[in-house]
């Protein structure tokens, strides 16, 4: 993919900007601690600019964590599809918000916020916010949201297989993940997450 690539780990630059007609940006951001900025601020200033946004929130302990991502569709036939994805386990707490807004003037401009957050244990907590500012017409959008837990049911299905509880909750918690791996195109970035994950999580 040619254009801009970039991963942030538990910070970013405040405002990110097409520099070109028709170009491919892929930003992909790891949160395990609360990022020194408060927003995050995509524009996507030319025409035909696709921006993919992936990003993975992990707390745990009394963490609490925010984030607060806007993609601003600035010209026409720009395109954006955002999948955020978080963990929270132990007593910690995910508050994420992702707005969408398509200006006056982009017409035919796509965007997609998917955002699935994961509850690790009885005391975490997370909170997904998608939202969308459309200000012109002939456009598509969408968005979804969604929290779950790990279900007692499918643990006791993989324990009854021979695996231990935190072996069982560690399966859960990567096919959970995987949908962020098969979005990132560089392979060393994907052995980098890997390799972090392996320490962080549980």
């Amino acid at each position: 993919m040619k254009g801009q690539k970039k991963f942030f780990y538990n910070n970013f630059e405040k405002v990110i900007e097409s520099k070109k007609r028709d170009e491919d940006i892929e930003l992909v951001l790891l949160l395990d601690q609360a990022p020194s900025d408060d927003l995050m601020e995509i524009n996507l200033a030319h025409e035909g600019v696709n921006l993919n946004l992936i990003c993975l929130v992990l707390a745990k302990q009394n963490h609490k964590i925010p984030l607060n991502i806007k993609i601003n569709h600035l010209a026409r036939a720009t395109a954006s599809q955002a999948l955020i994805k978080g963990i929270a386990a132990d007593s910690a707490e995910i508050t994420a918000k992702v707005v969408a807004r398509i200006a006056k003037g982009a017409r035919a401009a796509k965007t997609k916020v998917i955002m699935k957050m994961l509850i690790a244990s009885p005391a975490a907590r997370a909170k997904p916010i998608p939202a969308l500012e459309i200000e012109e017409n002939e456009v598509e959008a969408g968005h979804a949201a969604s929290v779950g837990r790990l279900e007692d049911d499918q643990l006791f299905y993989l324990m009854s297989r021979g695996l231990s509880k935190k072996e069982a909750e560690k399966l859960l918690i990567d096919g959970f993940i995987q949908e962020i791996f098969d979005k990132i195109e560089s392979p060393d970035l994907k052995k980098w997450l890997r390799g972090h994950l392996k320490t962080y999580l549980i």
